[in-house]
């Protein structure tokens, strides 16, 4: 499971099975809280990795531009929330019947999670 700041949080404001409305307002808050920590987690290492980047296509005789590097910022801000999405609704399993989880669509969800972090991976 991932460590990072507020991940613990993410998964309590999961937690919230009781009630169905403060269940879904406790993933809803735990996606912004994903997107959020992504988007700064990708700007942070595309700003690392870029000048290396922007070197070896110089090697190469190619030009990046900015709107390469907002291409690459987005694939690793889209792949960093796709996989702690899995990791989130893995752990809102453990919270659910059997029942809640099928009425949740979970084994979909995850489906298409997985499938679209291994569509992600070719990037």
């Amino acid at each position: 499971m991932r460590s990072g700041p507020g991940w613990k949080g993410v998964i309590c404001l999961c937690a919230m099975v009781v009630a169905p409305a403060a269940f879904g307002e406790g993933l809803e808050q735990a996606l912004e809280a994903i997107d959020g920590r992504c988007a700064d987690r990708a700007a942070e290492e595309v700003a690392a990795e870029w000048p290396e980047i922007e070197r070896g296509a110089e090697e190469r005789g190619l030009e990046v531009t900015q709107r390469h590097r907002a291409a690459h910022e987005r694939v690793l801000q889209r792949r960093c929330a796709v996989s702690d999405r899995i990791e989130l609704v893995e752990g809102i399993r453990e919270d659910l019947s059997e029942d809640e989880w099928e009425d949740f669509g979970g084994d979909e969800l995850l489906r298409d999670l997985r499938d679209e972090i291994q569509a992600l991976q070719a990037y």
